[in-house]
Order: structure tokens, then sequence, then C-alpha cells
């Protein structure tokens, strides 16, 4: 049995993000770009590329996993237009360079903590250190590695964590913070990025739900050992 991520169900919680965004927007400590249908069905068409990839039995965390990373980053900010992609191509290649340089060590960490790690744990570690500088991608980090993040939870068995109305605030407070903080300084750790991990776990565990994820008959699965992630 193959858990695979339920489009429809992350689709209707996107869309009433994106009703509710200018409101939530006016809120934000720092004003976020807006929150379009095309940004929407960008998303939804990189679940759709990852649950392709699950069906094929592809991980994340293993080499070949890598490029499907990347591929979820360029479909995030170019959806699956060729012709938007050939437009961008220098970015793309840009971007291709960026990850494979910052990637390495995060996937280091990753497979060293999966076992021993709980899901929550070790899928806000991996955000935060994806979010934060240096970032994995040149755009598109908080999309992308959101996703990311949920492939981990999911995968370790817990629900994912699909922003909605009522979550937006504090997981976009807690991600600006995030986003200005140098993995590597410890004075920033001392700052509060230990506690906004904490707070970050802590929203995921009150408003993650498995009414975004459904079960299918493909042979393969998410993993449950370090080789599989």
């Amino acid at each position: 049995m193959t858990v695979l991520f339920d489009t429809s169900a992350i689709d209707a919680s996107l869309h009433a993000f994106q009703q509710k965004f200018s409101q939530i927007n006016h809120g934000l400590t720092r004003g976020r770009d807006e929150f379009t249908t095309e940004l929407r069905q960008n998303i939804i068409d990189a679940y759709t590329f990852l649950n392709e990839q699950l069906k094929l039995g592809i991980r994340l965390f293993s080499p070949a996993g890598l490029h499907i990373m990347l591929e979820l980053n360029h479909i995030v900010l170019c959806g699956c237009n060729s012709r938007v992609r050939l437009q961008y191509h220098s970015h793309v290649l840009a971007t291709r360079a960026r990850f494979l340089k910052n990637i390495t060590k995060t996937r280091s960490w990753v497979l060293k903590k999966h076992q021993g790690y709980p899901p929550r744990k070790l899928a806000v570690e991996f955000y935060f250190r994806a979010i934060s500088q240096p970032q994995l991608f040149i755009e598109g980090n908080h999309r992308t590695e959101n996703i990311i993040m949920n492939y981990i939870l999911v995968s370790k068995g817990a629900n994912p964590f699909i922003i909605s109305p009522d979550t937006a605030h504090r997981y976009l407070e807690l991600s600006g913070d995030m986003k200005f903080t140098e993995k590597e300084n410890p004075i920033h750790h001392v700052l509060g990025s230990g506690k906004r991990k904490k707070e970050l776990r802590k929203l995921i565990e009150q408003c993650e739900s498995n009414r975004y994820v459904s079960a299918t008959n493909v042979k393969t699965r998410l993993n449950v050992s370090e080789d599989d992630l």
C-alpha cells in the first residue's frame, strides 16, 4: 500500500488560504508577494509530480531523489510549461548549481538523523536547515521546502502540514524569521532559532491532518528505512 498526497484536499486548503491572503499578509511582519492562482496551481503540479515519483519508488534523499527535489523547485517556480522553463533556462542552470552545492550537508544530516529523530523533529530540522542562510534554492524556498518537509512527515508515519487561513500567520512568521537566520551561526541559535523550531513543531502537531493523504494499491510505499528516505 502506498501513501500519496491528496492533491484535491491540498488545493482546497490552499484555495481557502488564497481567499484570505490579503488580510493575512497585511498582518505579517514581513509582507509576502501575492499568492496567485498560478502559484497555487504550480504547488499542486509539484505534489502531482511527487506522487508519480513515489509510485515509481523513488525516494527524495536517494541520489536519484536529489534530481526530484530540484525538479520540485522548478515546477513551483515555472510550472510544467516547457516554454516557460526555456525562457528561464539560465535561472534553472544557476538554481541547479546552487542546489548541488548546498544540499550535501543537509542531506547527510537527514540520513544520519533519520533513524533516531521523531518525524516532526526531523521534518522541522530539515526545514530550518534548508530555509535558513544559505538557502538551498535561489527562489521558491518556502513552497518547495514545505513540500519536502511534508514528504519527510508522511514517510515517517505522520500527517502533512498544509497551510490554511487558521495557521498561515504563525507559520509564515516563523518561516520568515528562519529565512533570515544563519544556520551555522551559534549567536543566532541563542537569539531564538531553537525556540522557533520548537514552535513550528508544536504548530505542526496541532494542525497536521490525514485528509491530505490517501492510500493506493501501488506496491511501492513511502519509506520506513534510511535507504528508502
